[in-house]
């Protein structure tokens, strides 16, 4: 169906209208076995075998479009085989695990094979040409490619294991058919890896070498056919293979090109019979004779699998097309050296290379001025201006562009990135870091605009789950406090967060302690104080500062009178915060906001942690924000005054406590009195507070992975007075990880007021309820807590 019509390779696809009569009865039976043989064909609910659905999707593309009958005696007709194998192949793509979009032979497993994602991507590419949204498949595999490609840029069999040859041009062409420009810095790893090993004589990699040789023959052909420049700036285009010289060889006519490369190795590679794989001139052996036939034979006809890839849309495909680049329905080739009148430099004369070293749109077989100085030193525009024979570079062998930094316009660590002069001599930023495997270290390493997904343990924070321990925390996040069997010794209970000796008989306990839920404990186990500390005695929160009568000039600090100065020294009383020097009351007192979000002056906005902007960008309020200045990003210590990055005047030191540098003078810290979500931390963008991420801790190994952080914060609880003194505990948004709480996605930060936010039936909307078990205090102990609003809760450790 892809043999050239006339000798050599420029000719088009014959197709089956090309056939003789003989040929095209052969190829009307081959449609029928190929339908009876693979069940999806006539079922698509059946398991396909990918490999051989795949292939067929190619085959029956090719002869639909090429005027086949519809009819071939099988039990349905060849279109209908091919809508019943696209929905049956489509059905089986991979999504968990190390298989997000790829493929296996069968059923989808967790790690995906890239030989039969060729396949599979080829055929729904191919069938997409004769029914629509066949490929609606295809643009999720590029995450399977990506997972499939090694940090050297090869592609392997399955994820992880070694790069070689064939499977980094199968990765190639499966990211051209999805959509992915050459350009693209993904493929360009795969291009580039390819162009480091290239080899048109042998296989490189550890794996299937040398059977699979005449397979990484076409895989390579096809992949870097359709891989030319496209302008984007990509560093490797398949104008960069090609080692061996034509008219070294006897060529003259031909250009430099991986298929001249492939080609004459092939023609080498023939035997006396016609055929290959049956190492003749020391040539290596396939899979099977057959096999390694077909592929060298469809390497030299440059098929593209039935793919019609018609860049131009002037409804003529990929190596059918004698001008791929500019629309030429006539295809008009006054020379006849393959390159129609419409894009041949010389279309009077054969010039199959195109060869243009003056860059004049001329070619160099009819132009008789090779190079004319512009008389303009050497710039980025893809001509040799100062005609020494290097093009957009200078004559010293430096770049005509200094590496500045810019924005790429991508997110994450691919957001910066330096000028650069493209092949097509075009001023583009090129990306100084490509996309990667996520981790989980505050970086957007895919650069998908969202940080550390999907790689975060039980808490939300990198490394291991951490172990439960008896303290009164949930240590491993799952919604229990000190729920695992073994936190004490056989003689203690675990009992409100502490290592208690068991109650004797009818609950006696050595004096000074008393009996809680089996064990003896202080007065004060489980008690957290909001403000001074704890009587052992009483079990009651005391505050030094309650008898002390310090005088108008002084204020009371630890138990002990301190001259009185201004609140950033002295501190305000619960529910206020120091502004202006000041005590005011805390506008976000009260105010409860979902969990991916805070309160900040008394809104609720949402936050920054997950969000990854490009360079030049900061995220605000959830949302990427431009900050550069003047179109530069200003440098630390540095502030933009009218489009002007400036030097500050301002010394954070002189500041004083409680107060930091904005835009060059003294002011309140944004981030006083900002509590931010679980695992997030405070900073300053544009002057106002935001949340970011700050769930990258060192873990320490001895204490069984629990990351090394300070104790846990504690979140003021509504005061139940008049409320029969229950013990339900009510925690805030974000203490209660594992629990399922609402979120804020596509609507407002603000959690409205619950009309009664301690009922224990109705949990706070957006918010979560722990329940604390059975944690009944002593009758003396419960007397105190209800009486004086002294409340014994379980804590959520905030990482």
């Amino acid at each position: 169906l892809e043999k050239r019509q006339g000798v050599g390779w420029q000719g088009n696809a014959q197709g089956f209208i090309g056939m003789d009569p003989d040929d095209q009865a052969l190829v009307i039976r081959a449609m029928a076995d190929m339908i009876d043989y693979e069940p999806s064909m006539t079922n698509p609910a059946a398991l396909p075998e990918v490999y051989v659905a795949g292939g067929n999707l190619m085959a029956m593309s090719a002869y639909l479009a090429t005027g086949g009958p519809d009819e071939v005696g099988a039990p349905v007709t060849v279109s209908q085989a091919l809508a019943n194998a696209v929905q049956a192949v489509s059905n089986v793509q991979g999504n968990n695990g190390n298989n997000r979009g790829g493929w296996n032979y069968r059923a989808p497993r967790d790690s995906g094979d890239l030989s039969v994602a060729q396949f599979a991507v080829a055929g729904l590419s191919a069938a997409a040409n004769l029914i629509d949204g066949a490929d609606t498949a295809l643009p999720a595999v590029t995450d399977f490619l990506m997972q499939s490609t090694n940090a050297d840029g090869g592609g392997g069999y399955h994820p992880g294991q070694s790069s070689i040859s064939s499977m980094s041009a199968s990765a190639l062409w499966c990211y051209r058919l999805a959509a992915v420009p050459a350009g693209d810095p993904r493929p360009q790893r795969n291009l580039g890896w390819l162009r480091d090993n290239w080899a048109y004589d042998r296989f490189v990699g550890p794996i299937f070498n040398p059977i699979s040789t005449f397979y990484y023959f076409w895989a390579v052909e096809k992949a870097l056919t359709v891989s030319d420049d496209d302008g984007l700036g990509g560093a490797v285009y398949a104008d960069a293979f090609g080692d061996r010289i034509p008219a070294d060889l006897g060529y003259p006519e031909e250009p430099a090109s991986q298929y001249f490369d492939l080609a004459y190795t092939l023609l080498d590679w023939q035997g006396p019979n016609g055929a290959w794989g049956e190492r003749f001139n020391n040539s290596p052996e396939g899979w099977t004779p057959l096999s390694s036939h077909t592929f060298a034979l469809l390497t030299l006809q440059r098929s593209l699998g039935g793919v019609c890839l018609d860049t131009d849309d002037d409804g003529l495909c990929g190596m059918d097309d004698n001008c791929p680049d500019l629309p030429n329905p006539d295809q008009a080739d006054e020379d006849g050296d393959g390159i129609g009148d419409a894009c041949d430099n010389c279309p009077k004369v054969v010039n199959r290379g195109q060869g243009d070293e003056d860059a004049d749109a001329i070619g160099d077989a009819c132009d008789r001025y090779l190079c004319i100085p512009d008389g303009n030193p050497e710039v980025c525009d893809g001509i040799d201006n100062d005609c020494d024979n290097l093009i957009d570079v200078r004559s010293d062998g430096q770049p005509v562009l200094e590496a500045t930094v810019c924005a790429t316009g991508l997110a994450g660590q691919c957001g910066r990135g330096s000028l650069d002069c493209s092949a097509g001599g075009e001023v583009v930023c090129r990306a100084e870091v490509g996309p990667s495997e996520e981790l989980c270290d505050l970086v957007d390493n895919d650069c998908d605009g969202t940080i550390d997904e999907g790689v975060r343990n039980s808490c939300g924070v990198c490394g291991a789950d951490p172990m439960e321990t008896c303290n009164g925390v949930d240590d491993d996040c799952d919604g229990e406090v000190d729920e695992a069997d073994g936190l004490c010794d056989d003689s203690e209970l675990c009992t409100l967060g502490t290592c208690a000796p068991r109650c004797g008989e009818g609950g006696v306990c050595p004096a000074g302690l008393y009996c809680a839920e089996g064990g003896c404990v202080s007065p004060c186990a489980g008690v957290t104080c909001d403000h001074g500390r704890c009587d052992p005695a009483s079990g009651l929160c005391v505050d030094a500062c309650d008898d002390v009568d310090c005088g108008p000039d002084s204020v009371c600090l630890d138990g002990a009178c301190i001259e009185q100065l201004d609140c950033y020294a002295s501190g305000c009383p619960a529910g206020q915060l120091c502004r202006a020097g000041e005590c005011r009351p805390d506008p976000c007192l009260n105010v409860i906001c979902g969990e991916e979000s805070f309160c900040r002056e008394g809104a609720c906005v949402f936050s920054c942690a997950d969000v990854a902007c490009g360079y030049g960008e900061a995220c605000f309020d959830g949302q990427c924000r431009d900050i550069s200045c003047g179109g530069l990003v200003c440098s630390e210590g540095q502030v933009c005054v009218e489009g002007a990055c400036e030097v500050t005047d301002c010394e954070v030191d002189a500041c004083g406590e409680g107060r930091v540098c904005l835009d060059g003078d003294c002011a309140d810290d944004p981030c006083a009195g900002i509590d931010c979500p679980a695992n997030e931390r405070c900073t300053v963008v544009l002057d106002e507070a935001q949340c970011v991420a700050d769930w990258a801790r060192p873990v320490d190994d001895a204490m069984g992975g629990t990351p090394d952080v300070p104790d846990a914060v504690e979140e003021d609880l509504p005061d139940t007075e008049g409320r029969g003194g229950t013990d339900e505990v009510i925690e805030l948004p974000g203490d209660c990880p594992g629990a399922d709480c609402d979120g804020h996605f596509g609507g407002d930060p603000h959690v409205p007021e619950d009309p009664d936010p301690i009922d224990p039936e109705r949990p706070l909307p957006g918010s979560c309820a722990c329940d604390v078990g059975d944690a009944s205090p002593s009758p003396l102990t419960a007397l105190l807590l209800i009486g004086l609003g002294v409340w014994r809760r379980r804590r959520s450790r905030r990482w």
